[in-house]
């Protein structure tokens, strides 16, 4: 039987979470950064009393982790419903099971999960870089990653809120590189907890990809990760990025399937 969290049941979340570092990381960011209205979590124990699912929001991006004794046909027909869903994630047999039974999935996206375990080559120079703390920062993060196409929230105000929070929660932290007020490239982390963090928004303005502005960015930040006893993760779509992500030193650990999911938009007279 699929049900909503109890306090007492988030250190069994933690542990059947944890071997899944990505979700683990988002997990704790959310509980630490995420307003509780758009954070919420559901599971699922079999008789034993043994967890056999974990499913987690953080807005409409929802994660989904199970067990060979987790009861697929159930959790479709909860996941299904879900009006607030834009996005799932999980390992590819749940998916096969789970995608024809969702409707309105228009696209499922390869991705992976790759870790850093020990620092990674260092810079053979300095770099001159800050860490966004103004709003003026992070709108210059936000139209960077807008210009390079990374930019997965639409509105500044969204943005700006969720990076925020996870600055005054020390569960995230944004860098940025300019020159003469002019952004260059950035890197974040998605979340971080003790002894982890996972890697996001890593981009550089279209003009100077070919300059290695982001990948110079994203060693140091690795860097600053691990001297602080953090081990660097990180999510991405698979293919040629992953390259990128191996000549800095990560290795894959295990793929996983993003469902994008498209609602069909609710008639105002269903409202009333």
């Amino acid at each position: 039987m699929i049900k909503r969290y109890v306090s007492t049941d988030i250190p069994d979340i933690r542990a059947f979470l944890l071997p899944e570092p990505d979700k683990y990381i988002q997990f704790h960011t959310g509980m630490q950064a995420v307003d509780m209205l758009y954070f919420d979590i559901w599971l699922s124990r079999a008789r034993g009393g043994q967890l056999t699912a974990v499913l987690f929001r953080s807005y409409g991006d929802f994660c989904l982790r199970v067990t060979p004794e987790a009861d697929l046909e159930e959790l479709a027909g909860f996941i299904r419903f879900l009006p607030m869903l834009t996005t799932l994630s999980c390992d590819a047999a749940t998916a096969e099971h789970l995608l024809p039974q969702l409707d309105q999935v228009r696209a499922v996206t390869p991705c992976a999960v790759a870790v850093q375990s020990a620092p990674g080559p260092v810079l053979p120079f300095e770099l001159d870089y800050r860490r966004a703390g103004s709003m003026e920062d992070f709108r210059q993060v936000f139209d960077l990653l807008g210009a390079a196409g990374n930019l997965e929230i639409a509105r500044f105000e969204d943005y700006y809120y969720l990076r925020r929070n996870r600055e005054k929660s020390w569960t995230g932290r944004t860098y940025l590189l300019t020159h003469q007020d002019r952004p260059y490239a950035t890197v974040s982390t998605a979340g971080e907890c003790p002894g982890m963090a996972l890697v996001a928004d890593v981009a550089t303005h279209p003009d100077y990809r070919r300059q290695g502005l982001a990948s110079a960015l994203l060693t140091v930040l690795c860097d600053e990760l691990h001297r602080v006893g953090k081990i660097p993760y990180v999510s991405y779509e698979a293919g040629g990025v992953a390259g990128f992500y191996r000549r800095l030193g990560f290795q894959e650990l295990y793929p996983f399937l993003r469902l994008q999911v498209e609602r069909p938009p609710v008639p105002m007279r269903n409202l009333f």
